[in-house]
């Protein structure tokens, strides 16, 4: 919605390009409103998007889908629902909308991450074909080629394969849905082959009119409540009428005014919340007010570049060093106001439709050029997502320009018809194919991060975050290093000294974090963590007592936490006091049903209670709840070992495996019931080789193979050797001997087996 065939001032309105076999891109600009053509086009671009961002369906939950959606509790009952458009507080962000849409698909398929990505490609391919359907009432050059570009540029595929970015693409589709109605009001768009001059069509009565603009105002506040970032639309429809029809009127400031109250109020509250709820504070991002002009000039280049040249996408870019003290860095607001300013000023070369373009393009971005604070920017000041709505500006002079260079050339050289059609098909593919690789980076936490890391290592939030994956995969030494590097980079952030004191309690170096009590407890004391964490310490340096007062006064103060009433009954579990432990299981489970370790533990305080019957619902509910805790599994095989059902044993480890096929821990007790368990007929040495062989290859088996210490490495040898596979359990031996430090009590034991192996 940038500009129009008139706006470029390169066709004449009179004037209708020859309907020639080569413009299937550029064409419906004129006369393609027929249903049958819209259809093909709509069919075109399902195909691409989905060919370009298909491949999201395969990836998992990433940053922040646990808080939108993993462990959102809103999205789970109907005072959940009315929390959500209620209560400001009780999700992430104020974006009602987003989450009824998470609230609606949880009801449908659960946690399954395929049908969440698969709404958010379906809407990015409707805003897709609302971009084109507009265009061509627009009538823009190109109109569909833009949208295909839009489609499946790589710059979007942080927006689609983000199940959090629901809000670009739901607020995109509600964003292009009201500006139609928008325009039609304000009367800028084609009508049956004609456009309407500041007013309502002849036919059209005075109560249409206020249908078309309620339906805008209405369509436009549904943008609202799924992405504050649209509250630029009046702005930019005034500046399509104005691009149309070289003037703006005091009708045309009217019909809008309630559009812009409405997207101020709007803009208030989320820059409200954002401080004082997401946490973007000036503290985080110290940036004077000329700072921030700068920053803001600065911006702009930044996405123009990424989307003419898409080949250095990251999900978390470098932090600029912004001063507005250095003379040079005021070269890029000059340069951006010079832009804007040469493309007014020489209008009647390049066309209006030039400087409508960029100003879209800039103003669309405003809310993100640094003005306000937003949590990411306590990151990184730009973000892919950041600029979804507002590439559609320079998309569309592209698009635009395109279609009429080769218009003008297929006229000039008189070009076969499909050489333009080959070009601009090329063009399209090869963004769709960047588009794909750029979605693997998305595939789960651990690429994402990885590569984050790899590509910028200054990223805080990426170190800090594959430190605590690597802490979760028992590799404590490589997880402190990434954990240390993202306090040094940002040590205001108390998440990184959280990080910093698990792994060290992890490392079981207690003395570190007790060398640090004061500057933690008074950065740390309002988290519900850090009592959790000292907690453990006291309990590592052998002070039961002050670890069970620590886990005490952290309940009370944080009642609704279900990970310190969780560990808290753990812990009273290894005191034996059984029935203290049962009430905080209990009130763990209570507070989070998907907490399956705090169900698990329940189970294990039920058979310590002799209450076997509510010992295998607890078990069983730790299974379904969170199957990826292998703790859950093993308990429930276990259970029905004791209970003399062998066979329901060996069928939940099969389940478990096919959940966790590369967990070391269900591989060890799954591979042993195939090979030592008390049901002949169903052993199979050769099952227990081939898993365990599987296993054992896979990122990350020394440390959980370290983790578990000589008893699992004990009964991974033995499976081995009742496989008949003596070479594979040497090589075992071998490996596991190269992860003990020297001095390690193990070593003994351990070559001691080496040494008879080998004989």
């Amino acid at each position: 919605m940038t500009m129009t065939r008139e706006t470029l001032g390169m066709v004449k309105s009179s004037q209708k390009l020859p309907a020639t076999p080569s413009e299937p891109w550029g064409r419906p600009a004129g006369d393609g409103q027929s249903s049958h053509r819209l259809w093909i086009w709509v069919l075109v671009i399902s195909v691409a998007t989905i060919f370009a961002h298909g491949q999201g369906l395969a990836c998992g939950y990433i940053w922040d889908d646990d808080a939108y959606v993993e462990q959102n509790k809103t999205l789970r009952t109907w005072h959940g629902l009315w929390l959500i458009w209620s209560s400001p507080e009780s999700t992430p962000q104020y974006y009602p909308l987003v989450h009824t849409t998470f609230w609606i698909e949880y009801h449908l398929w659960g946690l399954w991450p395929a049908g969440y990505h698969a709404t958010n490609i379906f809407l990015h391919a409707i805003s897709s074909v609302l971009i084109g359907r507009l265009l061509v009432r627009l009538q823009v050059p190109g109109a569909w080629l833009i949208a295909l570009l839009f489609a499946v540029h790589p710059l979007h595929v942080e927006s689609v394969a983000w199940i959090t970015e629901r809000k670009n693409v739901l607020s995109g589709v509600f964003y292009f849905l009201a500006a139609t109605p928008l325009l039609e009001c304000l009367g800028v768009l084609r009508t049956e082959g004609k456009l309407n001059r500041g007013q309502v069509s002849t036919e059209s009565s005075q109560a249409l009119f206020w249908k078309k603009w309620i339906l805008a105002l209405v369509l436009f506040l549904a943008a609202l409540l799924s992405k504050t970032v649209t509250c630029t639309l009046p702005a930019a429809a005034l500046l399509v009428a104005w691009g149309v029809r070289g003037r703006l009127t005091w009708r045309d400031v009217k019909i809008t005014a309630p559009f812009f109250v409405l997207g101020i109020s709007m803009g208030i509250l989320t820059a409200y919340l954002e401080v004082t709820h997401v946490g973007a504070t000036f503290e985080y991002v110290p940036l004077s007010f000329w700072d921030r002009l700068v920053l803001a000039g600065r911006i702009p280049w930044f996405y123009a570049f990424q989307i003419v040249w898409p080949q250095t996408l990251i999900f978390i870019y470098p932090k600029w060093s912004i001063d507005a003290s250095q003379p040079v860095q005021w070269l890029y607001p000059v340069a951006t106001l010079g832009v804007l300013l040469g493309a007014l000023l020489l209008r009647k070369q390049l066309g209006l439709g030039t400087f409508v373009g960029i100003a879209f393009f800039i103003g669309t971005l405003f809310p993100a050029l640094g003005f306000f604070n937003v949590y990411p920017m306590r990151f990184s000041y730009v973000a892919d997502h950041f600029a979804y709505l507002a590439s559609l500006g320079i998309m569309a002079l592209a698009g635009a320009g395109l279609t009429l260079a080769w218009q003008a050339a297929e006229r000039r050289f008189q070009w076969p018809s499909v050489v333009p059609l080959l070009g601009m098909g090329l063009i399209v593919t090869s963004l769709a194919f960047i588009s794909r690789s750029q979605t693997e980076i998305y595939k789960d936490v651990w690429t994402l991060w990885s590569a984050t890391v790899q590509t910028n290592p200054k990223a805080t939030v990426a170190q800090a975050n594959l430190g605590k994956l690597l802490l979760q995969r028992g590799e404590l030494q490589n997880a402190l290093v990434h954990i240390e590097e993202a306090y040094r980079q940002d040590p205001i952030l108390d998440t990184n000294l959280l990080n910093w004191m698990t792994a060290k309690i992890q490392l079981q170096q207690f003395s570190d974090v007790r060398d640090k009590f004061n500057e933690l407890n008074q950065r740390l004391d309002p988290h519900a963590e850090f009592h959790r964490l000292m907690a453990m310490m006291f309990l590592g340096l052998n002070e039961p007592s002050r670890a069970e007062k620590t886990f005490a006064e952290g309940v009370a103060r944080f009642p609704e936490d279900t990970s310190l009433a969780g560990d808290y009954g753990a812990f009273l579990i290894r005191q034996g006091k059984f029935v203290e432990a049962e009430s905080q299981l209990l009130r763990a489970t209570a507070i989070e049903p998907l907490n399956g370790q705090a169900w698990s533990d329940l189970g294990i305080c039920l058979m310590q209670l002799n209450r076997p019957d509510e010992a295998l619902e607890a078990f069983q509910m730790a299974t379904q709840k969170s199957p990826s805790i292998a703790e859950g599994w093993k308990n429930l095989a276990q259970w029905y070992l004791q209970h003399s059902q062998p066979g329901k044993s060996l069928e939940t480890m099969r389940l478990a495996h096919q959940k966790l096929p590369l967990e070391l821990s269900i591989v060890e007790e799954y591979a042993w019931q195939l090979t030592h368990g008390e049901m002949p007929a169903e052993q199979d040495a050769a099952l227990a080789r081939l898993i365990l062989n599987q296993a054992l290859a896979a990122s990350g088996a020394g440390a959980q193979l370290r983790n578990g210490g000589l008893p699992t490495l004990l009964r991974l040898v033995q499976v081995f050797l009742a496989s008949g596979d003596t070479i594979a359990a040497g090589r075992l031996v071998d490996q596991y001997l190269k992860l003990l430090p020297e001095n390690d009590a193990e070593r003994a034991t351990v070559m001691e087996l080496q040494r008879k192996l080998r004989g």
